[in-house]
C-alpha cells in the first residue's frame, strides 16, 4: 500500500506538468489519484501504523521544498479522499480505544514506537548504514543496474533541470531519500523496514538498464561488482541456512554456485553494454535464488519453523487449537497463523495472571529463553514451578527446539497440556 501511495503521488505531480504537445491531465484524474493516495495511506495505517504516513508525508514535503512549488497539492484536498481515509481508520480507532480502555495508543507509542526511536528495541539495534550495507543482497539482482540508474538521474538533474527526465529524477530521489534516512538513523533496525522503498529503487534500476549504452565505465563496473558481491552473499546465506537448519547442504551449495556464475555473466554483459543479455542473465540468477533457496532449501529447514513444530506436537496429541485455548510466551505471529483459533500471546510476567483466567483445559507454551534460569541474577521472571504446573494438571506434549530467527537466538519451546481447571496463583501448593 505504501508503493500504491507513492504511485499516486507521482501521478498527481506529473499531472501538474503535462508533457510538451500533450493534452493536459484532467482535473478529475488528478483528484482521483489524490484520493487513491489517501486510501493507500489509510490502509497503511491499518497494516503498520505510522510507517506509511511517515514515508509518504516526508516524501511530499521533500518534493515541495526541493521544487519550491505546492500548487500540485490541491488535488489531495478533494473531499472524497480524506473522507474515505477517515471511513477506513476511524471505526477501528474508536473500537480499539474502547476495547483497551484507551490504552492502545499509549502502549503503541510509549511501549513500541518510542523505544524503537531511542534504542535498539528487542535486541534489534544496529548503527547507521546497515540498510545500505544490506541493499545489494536484498534487491539482488537489480542492484547491478542501480549505479547506472543513479548516474543517469544525476546527469538528468545537471543537464536540463526543466526536462521530463529531470522531473522524474526529482520525484524518485524525493520519494526514496527521506524515508531511507529515517530508517537508517533509527536505532532499531530490521531488514524489512526499507521494503516499501524498494519499488522505487527498482524503477531506478530499470532506468539504469535502459541507460547502459551511455553510462560511464565506472558505473558499469560498479554495478557488475555489486551484482557479483550480492550473489556471493546470497550463496553464503543459502549455505548458512542449510548448516544451521540441518537442511539440504548439497542443494544449497549448488544453488549458490549457479547464482554466482549467472551474476558474474550478467556483470560481464553490463560492462559490454549488452542490455538484453545482462537482463536475461540477471533474471535467471534471481529466479535460481528464489526458486532454489527460498522455494526449496528454506522450507526444508525445520529448525527455523518453530510454529510448525508446535502444530505437529498438538496434532500428534489430537488436540485441536481451534477448540482449545492456547497461551504462549513464544510471541511470534507465525504461531497464531499456524494454529488458528484463540491463541493468546503473552509476556513471561503475564503467565500467572493468564493461567488464573483460564477456565478449563488449555495449552501452555513456554519459550524457555525468555525466562530466567534457576539461580541466575536476571530481571526476567522465572517459569511456573513444578508444583504450580502439577496443580494445573499439566502434562508435557514435547519440545520444539530451534532458531527464533526473528530474535536471532536459539530457544526451546515447552508445550504443555493443562487438563484440569487450574487454580489461581494463590492456590498453588
Amino acid at each position: 500500500v505504501t508503493s500504491l501511495a507513492f504511485l499516486a503521488i507521482t501521478q498527481v505531480r506529473l499531472a501538474a506538468d503535462p508533457p510538451p504537445g500533450g493534452a493536459p491531465t484532467s482535473r478529475f484524474r488528478a483528484r482521483t489519484w489524490g484520493a487513491i493516495a489517501w486510501i493507500a495511506v489509510a490502509m497503511g495505517i491499518m497494516v503498520k501504523g505510522p510507517i506509511t504516513p511517515m514515508a509518504v508525508g516526508l516524501a511530499v514535503l521533500a518534493l515541495v521544498i526541493w521544487e519550491r512549488r505546492r500548487d500540485w497539492l490541491a488535488a489531495f484536498f478533494w473531499w472524497p479522499g480524506p473522507l474515505a481515509a477517515a471511513a477506513i481508520v476511524l471505526p477501528w480507532f474508536i473500537a480499539v480505544q474502547i476495547a483497551t480502555g484507551g490504552d492502545f495508543f499509549r502502549e503503541a507509542i510509549m511501549g513500541d514506537l518510542a523505544p524503537k526511536m531511542v534504542s535498539g528495541h528487542e535486541g534489534h539495534g544496529a548503527p547507521p548504514g546497515l540498510h545500505l550495507l544490506l541493499l545489494s543482497l536484498l534487491i539482488f539482482p537489480a542492484i547491478a543496474f542501480v549505479p547506472a540508474g543513479l548516474a543517469a538521474a544525476v546527469h538528468a538533474l545537471r543537464s536540463s533541470p526543466a526536462s521530463e527526465s529531470a522531473r522524474a529524477a526529482r520525484i524518485l530521489i524525493a520519494l526514496v531519500t527521506p524515508g531511507w534516512l529515517v530508517f537508517e538513523f533509527a536505532p532499531t533496525k530490521l531488514v524489512h523496514y526499507t521494503l516499501p522503498l524498494y519499488v522505487l529503487l527498482a524503477v531506478l534500476a530499470g532506468w539504469g538498464a535502459h541507460a547502459l549504452s551511455g553510462a560511464r565505465p565506472v558505473w558499469l563496473w560498479l554495478g557488475a561488482a555489486l551484482g557479483a558481491l550480492a550473489a556471493l552473499l546470497a550463496g553464503f546465506v543459502a549455505i548458512t541456512l542449510a548448516v544451521i537448519g540441518d537442511g539440504p547442504l548439497a542443494l544449497a551449495a549448488g544453488c549458490a554456485a549457479l547464482v554466482a556464475l549467472l551474476a558474474i555473466a550478467s556483470g560481464s554483459m553490463i560492462v559490454r553494454r549488452s542490455m538484453l543479455a545482462a537482463l536475461a542473465l540477471a533474471l535467471s540468477a534471481g529466479l535460481t535464488w528464489h526458486g532454489g533457496v527460498r522455494g526449496w532449501v528454506a522450507p526444508s529447514l525445520e529448525r527455523i519453523f518453530l510454529a510448525d513444530q508446535v502444530g505437529g506436537l498438538l496434532e500428534g496429541a489430537e488436540i485441536d487449537p481451534r477448540l482449545t485455548p492456547v497461551l504462549s510466551t513464544f510471541t511470534e505471529p507465525s504461531l497464531a497463523f499456524e494454529l488458528g483459533g484463540a491463541v493468546r500471546l503473552i509476556a513471561p510476567d503475564e503467565v500467572e495472571d493468564a493461567l488464573a483466567e483460564l477456565d478449563g483445559p488449555g495449552v501452555l507454551i513456554l519459550d524457555t529463553v525468555r525466562f530466567a534460569r534457576a539461580g541466575a541474577e536476571d530481571a526476567r521472571p522465572a517459569p511456573p514451578s513444578p508444583a504450580r504446573l502439577e496443580a494445573l494438571g499439566a502434562r508435557s506434549l514435547g519440545e520444539a527446539s530451534g532458531m527464533n530467527y526473528s530474535r536471532g537466538e536459539e530457544t526451546t519451546l515447552l508445550v504443555l497440556y493443562l487438563d484440569g481447571a487450574p487454580a489461581g496463583p494463590g492456590d498453588a501448593p
